[in-house]
């Protein structure tokens, strides 16, 4: 006996509710199936990183990986979860860092800036993504806007924290600082990008933290807070 053909609709396709579910939405699998997950997730971010979510060609993806563009699409479903696989993974790296190092005070930049060197590849990836996302209907666009809303913030409360510690004064626009701060580190990892043999970016980041406490610092003299 056969097993009864499921049926179609007028178009001849088969209705959602009798497709079978992409393992990209969560299916468990076979650690076979995770290692070969994770080396088209990286061969992905290697990709992107160098021609931007533009110039990806899935076809061209599979054929550098030795599969078919049909397995490719059995792990992710689309392009555009791949993309958010891939800006993800680098959230899922860092999330270590950021656990552990509630940002307290704005000394701990260089500490920031040494994970963005290690983290080299990540980083332009993020840059070249970023640059395309900047239409509100791009697929990054809500991604990249709440990332740097985060990083403002931590630099924010980084702010308010030496405030209470007497290392910043009272009057300074924690804000303010914050969309600075930010504005250096990103311009920053351009240029330690494209030329990195001249851009001593850890450097540069301590010796501009140095300068931050410098200008926003209490005046000489002043007695520290309690």
């Amino acid at each position: 006996m056969t097993d009864k053909a499921p049926e179609r609709s007028a178009d001849g396709t088969v209705p959602a509710p009798q497709r079978k579910a992409a393992p990209a939405d969560g299916a468990k699998r076979q650690p076979r199936g995770e290692s070969r997950r994770q080396a088209i997730l990286d061969a992905a971010i290697e990709a992107l990183a160098r021609k931007g979510q533009r110039g990806l060609r899935l076809t061209e993806l599979a054929d550098s990986l030795g599969i078919k563009h049909s397995n490719l699409i059995y792990y992710f479903g689309s392009k555009d979860r791949l993309l958010g696989e891939a800006v993800e993974e680098r959230e899922r790296r860092e999330n270590w860092f950021y656990e552990a190092h509630t940002m307290v005070s704005l000394a701990e930049l260089p500490e920031a800036a040494e994970l963005i060197m290690e983290n080299a590849l990540f980083t332009r990836l993020y840059v070249v993504l970023a640059a395309e996302s900047l239409d509100p209907d791009d697929s990054l666009h809500e991604f990249f806007t709440r990332r740097y809303h985060r990083a403002r913030q931590r630099i924010t409360n980084a702010v308010e924290s030496d405030k209470k510690l007497g290392k910043i004064r009272p009057d300074v626009d924690a804000e303010q600082v914050a969309y600075e701060v930010i504005s250096m580190m990103m311009g920053l990892e351009i240029q330690w990008l494209m030329d990195p043999a001249h851009v001593d970016y850890l450097r540069i980041m301590r010796t501009y933290t140095e300068g931050l406490f410098e200008r926003f610092g209490p005046a000489p003299g002043a007695a520290p807070r309690e």
